[in-house]
């Protein structure tokens, strides 16, 4: 295909002609309103300066020959678009911005494009055209608002049909689409009620956790939450600090009962024993009855043999006050 002489460099604003000299053909290019070159092809009988492209049986942009061919104009020595051809080139350059969504009538046969872009300006959707097909044009909303999101949710999901305060939620119908409320509710202090049965698969480990503290050190929360301490592979005294009770009260609170047992597992390598921080009285049961001793006092075994036993419980001592107390029930501890 080559350019005739007489349109070389002519540039109709959206519009180029190209001309088959050998065939007869036009080839009409144009530029969408996404930006996109497009060629539509028509069979023109006639081609001079001055004359009107006539179609034989297919014209510019739909196919109909209905004469939305562009005609020369002579005094400004260019191709200008005629009425029918400026108003399809019009309705083209239009579909990114509407008042109003997009119908299955806004189709190839009014200059839709699959993939083009129709912004509705009053209902504030952005909407893509997946199939022109003519009558049967297919338009996916691309732009999700709050409600719509909902909408989603309620058609994926499902909304609660339950509104008790605290309660899980568990999955109601076949399809297990619809959240409903449970009666197990976790109140405001995260103590969990309406547990009727727990029915486990498999085995279940129901032991105490063992923590193994073989050097000095200081013990976390979750070190004294009904465990056994004890001082596996001690090698050197062995003094570990407890947790300061206002730090444990704030992490579970004071309707929780915190106690563990210490136990000497490693025998010959030093001292082995607790004490609180400097902040909380320490009270001792040596077999005698309870002692009070200083704040951050110590309780060890000073030779501690294999099974040495030590009982460790936080009391409450005041209105908003907590303590330590140790008990020793096996071995010698002071």
């Amino acid at each position: 295909m080559i350019i005739n002489a007489t349109l070389n460099g002519q540039l109709v604003s959206i519009v180029d002609i190209l001309i088959d000299q050998v065939s007869g053909f036009v080839d009409v290019v144009y530029v969408t309103s996404g930006g996109y070159l497009k060629i539509h092809r028509t069979n023109a009988t006639t081609l001079a300066t001055g004359s009107v492209i006539t179609s034989d049986t297919v014209d510019v942009i739909d196919g109909a020959n209905d004469g939305d061919v562009p005609t020369w104009d002579v005094a400004n020595n260019r191709y200008e678009p005629n009425a029918t051809l400026s108003a399809k080139l019009a309705a083209i350059g239009q579909n990114y911005l509407k008042n109003t969504n997009p119908t299955v009538n806004d189709d190839a046969s009014a200059g839709y494009e699959v993939w083009d872009k129709w912004m509705d300006q009053v209902g504030g959707e952005v909407y893509i055209c997946l199939d022109n097909t003519a009558g049967d044009a297919v338009w996916e909303q691309v732009t999700l608002d709050a409600a719509d999101l909902a909408s989603l949710f309620n058609a994926k999901i499902g909304g609660s049909t339950g509104s008790t305060d605290n309660a899980l939620l568990r999955a109601d119908g076949t399809e297990g689409k619809t959240l409903q409320s449970s009666g197990v509710v976790i109140d405001d202090n995260n103590d969990v009620t309406g547990v009727r049965n727990l029915a486990a698969t498999g085995y279940v480990s129901t032991g105490i956790r063992r923590v193994e503290k073989a050097k000095t050190g200081a013990l976390a929360i979750l070190d004294i939450i009904g465990t056994i301490l004890t001082n596996y592979g001690q090698t050197a005294e062995n003094i570990q600090t407890l947790p300061d009770t206002a730090d444990v009260v704030t992490a579970l609170g004071t309707g929780v009962e915190v106690g563990f047992v210490v136990r000497v597992e490693t025998e010959g390598a030093g001292a082995f024993g607790l004490k609180p921080g400097a902040d909380d009285k320490h009270y001792f049961d040596g077999g005698g009855g309870v002692v009070a001793l200083d704040n951050g006092a110590e309780v060890v075994f000073e030779v501690p043999n294999i099974g040495d036993t030590l009982v460790v419980t936080m009391i409450r001592t005041g209105e908003s006050s907590f303590d330590w107390l140790t008990a020793c029930v096996r071995g010698a501890a002071i």
